[in-house]
């Protein structure tokens, strides 16, 4: 995928606001592109078919999620290194 510009300004303008440095032109071009091609390999989307599993999961497990929180059972918490 081409990254015109606007989209090379707009991701200098991004990544200034997040990490608080200015990228070059060539810079941002590649890292968008590195963020764009590692977008087009994670990223699949639904099929109608999975989109109604998911729905029909979600109906099904609502009920046991409202009762949790009715009766404040309590859930499992991890600290910022994954452990209890």
């Amino acid at each position: 995928m081409l990254l015109l510009d606007a989209d090379i300004r707009k991701f200098q303008e991004l990544y200034k606001a997040r990490f608080g440095m200015d990228i070059s032109k060539e810079e941002a071009l590649a890292k968008g592109t590195q963020l764009v091609r590692l977008m087009e390999l994670v990223y699949k989307p639904m099929t109608p078919e999975e989109h109604e599993q998911i729905h029909k999961r979600r109906l099904e497990t609502l009920p046991l999620l409202a009762h949790k929180l009715q009766n404040h059972e309590s859930t499992v918490t991890y600290n910022q290194r994954g452990t209890r």
